[in-house]
């Protein structure tokens, strides 16, 4: 899928949108559904592996020591395969 200018934000938002076109019964749901979930796993490797070491440091180590225990709750909350 071509990144447009919305990036991969977008491209996720287009993922959506297809799936939510189709039916639980359509032949293509599970593969429109697999493209989605590749793409998440994708976004989150990228967000804990380049954005959130780059924020740390802009916002130190004692803000972020501050904050981690809200990232872990925030963790929680999300279902896991």
């Amino acid at each position: 899928m071509k990144r447009g200018k919305w990036g991969q934000a977008g491209e996720l938002k287009q993922c959506i949108e297809e799936l939510d076109r189709l039916s639980f019964g359509d032949a293509g749901w599970g593969p429109a559904f697999e493209r989605l979930a590749n793409m998440v796993e994708e976004h989150v490797a990228k967000e804990e592996g380049d954005y959130f070491p780059k924020a740390q440091k802009v916002i130190g180590d004692q803000l972020a020591a501050q904050l981690l225990p809200q990232f872990e709750a925030a963790k929680k909350t999300v279902p896991t395969a």
